[in-house]
């Protein structure tokens, strides 16, 4: 019989049931359908190294075939053994499973996560006992602790993602109007309300290593002149034309 759960190790189950949500397609190791992708397994890697939780993996992987793999099961057992703790290490517990719902979009291209990752997180709200207000202040509790934990972003903006683009300084996303890239409303959470289109960027992927950045609503690109960012002409079908070079951009991490 495998161990009972502890802190430590019921925090990561927590955040394995947020990786292991869904399927995703991949080309890695052959491809094919699979439920957790690298970056997810590497985020995991990140949680315990910046937690500095030791862990046996045959005997988590030993509790999690005890428990049939059944992820309600699972967090059940796991919000049992955080209920125990104190207030911090649970809202701690619950905002990396939000980091972990990041790390991909998953299936929905809309959202930062999926309806299955978001389902197991509530759930595990409901279960740990914490408040909405609680569950939004994770992830920023989070980044105050452990400044090294941050959601895994590729060497690219990967092709056919949605993405939204957040200033830290000031709070506001980039926005695209039938006129314009212009700015959002003011967010100060950085949380991207779901009726908010004209921030939406699909990546479209392009050559060396540069990606095109395009609104569905609007169905423009964003493009830089030599003196400001402004919108290509319109592109009903997203493709960027082979001599567009001023909607070209590169991912720089800093």
């Amino acid at each position: 019989m495998a161990q009972e759960m502890y802190k430590h190790d019921a925090m990561l189950h927590l955040v394995w049931c947020v990786a292991q949500a869904d399927k995703t397609w991949q080309t890695d190791d052959g491809q094919g359908y699979k439920y957790v992708t690298k970056q997810e397994d590497a985020y995991l890697d990140r949680i315990r190294d910046a937690e500095g939780i030791t862990i046996d993996w045959d005997d988590f992987n030993a509790k999690r075939k005890e428990l049939g793999y059944d992820k309600e099961v699972i967090i059940d057992e796991a919000c049992k053994a955080l209920r125990g703790c104190g207030r911090e290490w649970r809202i701690k517990a619950l905002g990396y499973m939000q980091l972990m719902g990041w790390v991909s979009q998953e299936d929905d291209k809309w959202n930062n996560m999926s309806d299955k990752e978001w389902y197991l997180i509530m759930r595990a709200q409901k279960e740990l006992r914490l408040t909405d207000d609680e569950r939004k202040a994770a992830p920023k509790l989070i980044s105050q602790v452990a400044t090294n934990i941050r959601p895994i972003i590729k060497s690219g903006l990967i092709p056919g993602k949605i993405y939204c683009f957040w200033n830290p300084t000031w709070k506001c996303f980039i926005k695209m109007t039938d006129q314009r890239v212009t700015l959002s409303p003011k967010k100060e959470d950085g949380i991207l309300p779901s009726n908010w289109d004209a921030e939406r960027f699909l990546a479209v992927k392009s050559i060396n290593n540069t990606v095109a950045l395009w609104n569905p609503t609007y169905k423009c690109f964003i493009k830089m002149t030599d003196q400001r960012v402004t919108l290509s002409p319109k592109k009903e079908d997203g493709i960027l034309p082979s001599n567009w070079a001023s909607e070209l951009f590169k991912l720089r991490e800093i």
